[in-house]
C-alpha cells in the first residue's frame, strides 16, 4: 500500500492516490463478497487486497517445492519398459522437462540425454554404447529418432533371424537313396 502524499504535493498525486485508494476498496469488495462466510470472517481484520490475496495463495495455492519434488521424482524414477512405445516414453520425459523448465528448474542437454538413455531396458545397451563410444551429442528430438531406428532395427533384425531359421529347416533335404545305400556299402574292387 503506497504512502499517502505530503499535504503540499502537485494535485496530480493526490488525484493519483485517491484513485488508488478507490481501486483498492473497488478490489477488496470483490474478493470478500466472492468468498464463502468461513472465509470472510479469516479476512476481516485484513485492510488491504494485497494481504487478502497472499493469505488465499497460502491456503489454496500449490506448493511449487512439491510440485518440483513430485515431477523431478517422476522423471528420475522412469524406465522404459519392454514393449512399450519409445516416442510415447521419450515424449513423457520432455513434457516433464518442459514443466520443470516453466518452473525456472534449468537441466542442461546432455543431462536430459543422460536421463533419457538411463531410462532404456538392457537391450538398448548397444545403441547407449554406441552412443558414448562415438561421443555423439543430441537434442532430445534427434535422440527420439535414433532411439526409434535402432529399435525398428533390432526388430527388423530379430524378424530376420526367425524367418531365416524357419526357412533353413524347411530347406533341409533328405539325402537320396542312392547316396545312402553308397555310404553302407564297402568299397569293391582291390588295389
Amino acid at each position: 500500500m503506497p504512502e499517502p502524499p505530503p499535504f503540499d504535493a502537485p494535485s496530480d498525486e493526490h488525484n493519483e492516490y485517491k484513485k488508488w485508494k478507490e481501486d483498492e476498496l473497488k478490489a477488496l469488495s470483490c474478493m470478500i463478497a466472492s468468498m464463502s462466510d468461513e472465509l470472510q470472517r479469516k479476512c476481516e481484520e485484513m485492510k488491504s487486497a494485497n494481504e487478502i490475496y497472499h493469505v488465499l495463495q497460502e491456503l489454496y495455492c500449490e506448493n511449487s517445492r512439491i510440485r518440483q519434488y513430485e515431477l523431478s521424482s517422476t522423471l528420475f524414477g522412469m524406465k522404459l519398459k519392454e514393449g512399450v512405445s519409445q516416442e510415447e516414453h521419450v515424449m513423457k520425459i520432455i513434457n516433464i522437462l518442459g514443466q520443470l523448465h516453466a518452473m525456472k528448474i534449468e537441466m542442461p542437454d546432455t543431462l536430459k540425454v543422460d536421463l533419457v538413455l538411463q531410462s532404456l531396458p538392457s537391450s538398448f545397451t548397444p545403441f547407449i554404447n554406441n552412443y558414448h563410444l562415438n561421443r555423439i551429442e543430441r537434442k532430445l528430438p534427434d535422440l527420439l529418432n535414433e532411439i526409434q531406428q535402432f529399435y525398428d532395427y533390432e526388430r527388423k533384425g530379430k524378424r530376420q533371424e526367425v524367418v531365416n531359421m524357419v526357412s533353413s529347416s524347411k530347406t533341409k533335404k533328405k539325402k537320396p537313396m542312392k547316396f545312402q545305400k553308397k555310404l553302407g556299402t564297402k568299397p569293391r574292387g582291390g588295389v
